[in-house]
């Protein structure tokens, strides 16, 4: 007969395959934790020694006299940019987790932002569009993150098309949101990855079959500085025919300091 003692006992024998459950999950969620950590220390020794590596050839180089110093200063100072993205990525990412992502939200107009993106951006061997609304719109933002989102996206954009091929940039009101995308003719995004490239310490595995460098930390820094807006970053892709990343924020979220 089944009593209330057996109830109990199974009861508490459930209970603790419960426990031993979760602990089971938890201890794998952190294994997988440690495991991106890895991955990431190694991604970032990586690519903090490239430049560094790279500098000190160009230096001895020049004391040999083999190059002229005129031709290898811009090189090292390609180098140093280079290091400084890195590192200001690496900032970013303590600061996040510090949450202490502090925003500085001022009145700017939404073409400079585009013209300014754009501009920094090497587009020699790919065509550049850009569409913006007729009239300029005047947005409340933290410039220099907003720039900084865009600069990653149209990066990435180069990174992962072929010479030669377009990349567009639009920009539109929606209602009292701005919607900007940056499209390219790129290798794609499979499904399984469009949500997980968001992820921090993520890179899939066709970044490195085409030799892109990078930490994959860009996207996960730019989700974050879109929700501190208010806003979102989202993609569209199909493999082999390239990938649309859309952000979208309200025109006027912040407080003027």
């Amino acid at each position: 007969m089944f009593t209330s003692e057996h109830e109990t006992l199974v009861a508490a024998i459930a209970s603790q395959a419960a426990i031993a459950l979760d602990n089971a999950k938890l201890y794998e969620e952190i294994n997988l934790i440690n495991n991106k950590k890895d991955q990431f220390i190694g991604f970032a020794s990586h690519e903090l020694k490239t430049p560094l590596t790279t500098i000190k050839g160009y230096l001895q180089l020049a004391e040999s006299a083999e190059i002229p110093a005129q031709d290898i200063i811009p090189k090292i100072s390609k180098q140093l940019t280079r290091l400084e993205s890195i590192i200001a990525d690496l900032l970013d990412i303590s600061k996040i987790q510090a949450g202490k992502l502090n925003l500085y939200f001022s009145k700017t107009s939404l073409k400079d932002i585009l013209k300014e993106s754009i501009e920094l951006i090497d587009f020699s061997d790919h065509t550049i569009q850009v569409d913006n609304p007729a009239e300029d719109i005047t947005i409340v933002v933290d410039h220099q993150k907003i720039t900084q989102v865009l600069i990653n996206l149209l990066t990435n954009a180069v990174k992962y098309s072929m010479p030669g091929t377009t990349i567009s940039v639009t920009a539109m009101l929606l209602g009292d949101q701005i919607q900007i995308s940056v499209s390219d003719q790129g290798i794609g995004i499979p499904p399984e990855h469009r949500q997980k490239i968001f992820d921090q310490f993520y890179r899939i595995s066709s970044a490195d079959k085409i030799k892109a460098k990078g930490m994959g930390l860009g996207l996960y820094i730019s989700k974050e500085i879109m929700e501190a807006h208010s806003g979102k970053i989202r993609v569209e892709s199909e493999e082999g025919k390239g990938s649309t990343f859309y952000i979208q924020f309200p025109v006027n979220r912040g407080k003027i300091k």
